[in-house]
């Protein structure tokens, strides 16, 4: 009777409690086979059918009806044929699917088969749209060369004042106000109260490589208004409305008060910061992406969600009806799917893969290579400071010299005697102040700036071919043409790393097997 009840109990134990006991969720990414190669740019999943999704690509409009091969929809034509975005909007009570191209706009009402023409630019600019927002059936059109809006996809307005002639990359509607939008532009990310009426500059942000000016310098004022903002997305919490997030090539920026101030977000595991697009799931969930990575934020920290991930241009990210995330990509559209991993059978493989890298050089040494090599050493700066701290104390030399001609009675002339001079000179004021330190407080702020981004850019490389290695190793693809793309790519990713540390990658790794093999021979 007692063995019964224990055996009861821990099958109650594994019925109620399996998945928070031994296994945890892993996103992995799936690539769909769509036949020829295309470069994806954008894509968008019907309404109500998860089976029937459309896809922008660098010429084209794709319509794919259950994951099978791709069907041209809607053929591009002009100067600029790129599919910037695609999305279905409830416009007077009708899903219309709208495309916003390198050359105009277009909609369709009737999923993808007949597309009509409903806003071509008058510049180049103008005629390359950007993004699409419909709130309270008016439609705004964020182009290259300002923000439009119209009533009936006939007549079109377009916004004056800051907005004018300016690049627009993404707009939204509040959650809670659909009268409230938010647009982001190279001059900043603006904010209307009017459904698009009247526009207000909220924030900007600018990369400073010069030396901080007056607040309300002329020359302050000049560069805000003529400088190109380092923001490309905005997106708003789905159930604390008053939160937006902003994706910049330096980060993400949080804000907590309707988009009146910002903070930059955390960063911790965000070994990418150049980020194109950021997004708040329907379980409220936030992802950045950048052109080489995709980041969730779970538990204070991001996470790259990289494996199953060959591409490295990517481009957009969206989520279908049932929660799955659809990527687009320079080689191909993927879609995410979660697996069951084992929690113990993670340790177990994490041991046994480390223990095959042991011969390749840690991260810490390349970063160390890549900064000697690219010459951005922090040593560099400091040699700088001391060699103009040193200047007050050496002189300035003066060498003169003087020859004096005299004449005679006879009519010759004789060179007299040769008189030099040397004369040195202390600058004291150099004490106190050296100008050459303005000059270096300039270069040395590049400098970081460019050592920050090496060391970034050698970390990506190096965890990615790290990343690649273990897949490879745990599970290795059936599909002939996926292992030679892989091994490829591992190639690729080597090269990069050598390119950033004068070959001296690969040679280390050579130098370890050698001695490895010979250690092991010796026994």
């Amino acid at each position: 009777m007692g063995r019964a009840k224990l055996f009861l109990g821990i099958l109650i134990c594994f019925i109620f409690f399996p998945i928070h006991t031994f296994a945890a969720k892993e996103t992995v990414w799936q690539q769909l086979n769509l036949g020829p190669d295309f470069n994806f740019y954008s894509v968008c999943v019907h309404p109500k059918n998860k089976d029937i999704i459309f896809v922008g690509t660098d010429r084209s409009v794709l319509k794919v009806i259950k994951e099978k091969e791709a069907q041209e929809v809607l053929n591009v034509t002009g100067d600029t044929k790129t599919v910037n975005y695609l999305s279905y909007f409830q416009y007077k009570k009708r899903n219309i699917l709208f495309a916003a191209t390198g050359n105009g706009l277009f909609i369709s009402k009737n999923d993808g088969r007949n597309w009509n023409k409903v806003f071509d630019g008058k510049s180049r600019g103008e005629k390359n749209c950007n993004y699409v927002c419909v709130s309270l059936n008016r439609i705004f059109l964020a182009t290259d060369y300002g923000l439009f809006y119209s009533d009936d996809l006939k007549t079109w307005n377009k916004v004056s004042g800051d907005l004018l002639n300016t690049e627009v990359l993404n707009i939204i509607a509040d959650y809670s106000n659909p009268k409230v939008l938010y647009a982001v532009s190279s001059r900043g990310v603006f904010k209307s109260l009017d459904l698009g009426q009247y526009w207000q500059r909220i924030f900007t942000w600018i990369a400073q490589d010069t030396e901080e000016s007056d607040e309300n310098s002329d020359d302050d004022k000049l560069s805000e208004e003529t400088s190109i903002s380092q923001i490309n997305f905005i997106a708003q919490d789905r159930k604390k409305h008053n939160i937006f997030y902003l994706a910049t090539i330096f980060g993400i920026f949080k804000s907590e008060d309707d988009a009146g101030t910002w903070q930059k977000f955390n960063e911790q595991g965000l070994f990418d910061r150049k980020l194109i697009q950021v997004f708040v799931s329907k379980e409220n969930n936030l992802y950045v992406l950048s052109k080489r990575s995709i980041f969730e934020y779970k538990d204070e920290i991001w996470h790259n969600l990289y494996r199953g991930l060959d591409s490295e241009n990517l481009r957009f990210l969206f989520q279908d009806i049932e929660d799955n995330f659809l990527l687009a990509t320079q080689q191909g559209l993927y879609r995410s799917k979660e697996e069951l991993i084992r929690d113990n059978k993670i340790v177990k493989d994490e041991k046994n893969i480390l223990e095959h890298f042991k011969d390749e050089p840690t991260i810490q040494d390349v970063q160390k290579v890549a900064i000697k090599y690219a010459e951005v050493s922090p040593q560099k700066i400091i040699n700088w400071r001391r060699q103009a701290a040193a200047r007050a104390f050496l002189p300035e030399l003066d060498l003169a010299y003087d020859k004096n001609v005299y004449g005679s009675s006879t009519g010759a002339f004789a060179v007299g005697p040769k008189d030099w001079g040397v004369n040195f000179k202390w600058d004291l004021a150099d004490l106190i102040y050296n100008p050459d330190q303005t000059s270096i407080d300039v270069r040395s702020r590049l400098m970081v700036q460019l050592r920050d981004d090496i060391l970034n850019e050698v970390t990506r490389i190096y965890f990615e071919r790290r990343r690649l290695q273990a897949e490879l190793f745990m599970s290795p693809p059936q599909d002939t043409r996926k292992i030679i793309e892989k091994e490829l790519r591992l190639e690729e990713l080597t090269a990069s790393i050598d390119a950033l540390t004068g070959g001296y990658f690969s040679k280390a790794i050579e130098k370890s097997k050698k001695y490895s093999k010979n250690k092991r021979g010796e026994r």
